[in-house]
């Protein structure tokens, strides 16, 4: 993913923003703490959600391609299905790392506002 698309970069603007203001505001004033993280918390879960749909994605496409592949082949049909999807598991496998990324800082999030 070398270019964020917009609802990624909306998204991170909005969570600099909220972690600006909970920088510099006193670790005393816990309940607006907890109103920043809440609002944070908004556009982590808008990520990790997108970001889990576009692994889900990932995993059905490479199961279609793999699929279709070894139904084509005419010998070695799994080596010609594995074959065809290697790109796509490297895909799907930086998808899972995102979705995994956001996931635990939702629920890291979650965790402070406890």
């Amino acid at each position: 993913m070398s270019e964020k698309p917009d609802w990624i970069e909306t998204n991170l603007k909005q969570i600099r923003l909220y972690q600006q203001q909970l920088n510099d505001l006193p670790e005393v004033c816990i309940v607006e703490r907890i109103e920043l993280l809440s609002k944070m918390l908004v556009y982590i879960g808008k990520l990790a959600g997108e970001l889990s749909e576009e692994y889900k994605m990932t995993y059905a496409k490479r199961k279609r391609i793999h699929a279709e592949t070894y139904l084509k082949a005419k010998k070695n049909k799994a080596v010609e299905a594995e074959l065809a999807v290697t790109k796509i598991r490297e895909e799907e496998a930086q998808a899972y790392g995102n979705m995994k990324r956001w996931a635990n800082a939702f629920e890291s999030t979650r965790k402070l506002m406890l």
